[in-house]
């Protein structure tokens, strides 16, 4: 079983497999016990990309990446989000929209492997994205790619001056002419 592959590994494994940070892993019963060198020239090795990627709901088709903190999206503010969108004439499939719990543990690639043109993060997020975070409501452009931070949506569907906020920025962030 050393000698397999990872594509011929994955014809029986037919589930993820996830490392939940944190927790202990004993990597050294799964090294290889050799001792002697691997010639380059009789054995492959394949290289894959072990960027883990991001799990979104929506189509993605704009580019528009949308986080927010909440780890269950409540239908009112679910409600309030896909209005703000179709108003800027967006909607689910233009967009993908990941909740924050999905990004933790992740590297910056995973969203830049993404591939993103825009940002808009709702609330506190625990991810290195929040390292370009100047002040909320001000756009940062940071490797071709534009970010807005917000407040949480719960924050901002309470509040009448954060939806003003949030409006006159997303419409800067999107070139809406008013």
């Amino acid at each position: 079983m050393e000698n397999m592959n990872l594509q011929l590994l994955s014809l029986f494994l037919d589930k993820e497999i996830y490392l939940v940070p944190g927790e202990k892993h004993d990597y050294t019963k799964f090294q290889s016990r050799r001792e002697e060198p691997v010639d380059a020239s009789t054995e492959s090795v394949e290289t894959l990309d072990e960027t883990p990627s991001i799990t979104f709901e929506g189509g993605f088709e704009k580019g528009i990446l949308v986080i927010h903190e909440e780890m269950d999206l409540r239908a009112e503010l679910r409600e309030m989000l896909f209005n703000l969108f179709g108003a800027l004439q967006f909607s689910l499939k233009d967009m993908a929209l990941v909740s924050a719990e999905h990004l933790e543990g992740l590297p910056m690639e995973s969203i830049t492997n993404l591939g993103p043109s825009r940002v808009v993060v709702f609330g506190l997020v625990r991810h290195d994205l929040m390292s370009f975070q100047k002040s909320k409501y001000e756009i940062v452009q940071e490797d071709g790619i534009e970010y807005l931070f917000a407040d949480s949506l719960g924050a901002i569907s309470e509040s009448k001056e954060l939806k003003k906020l949030l409006w006159k920025e997303i419409q800067i962030l999107f070139n809406i002419k008013k």
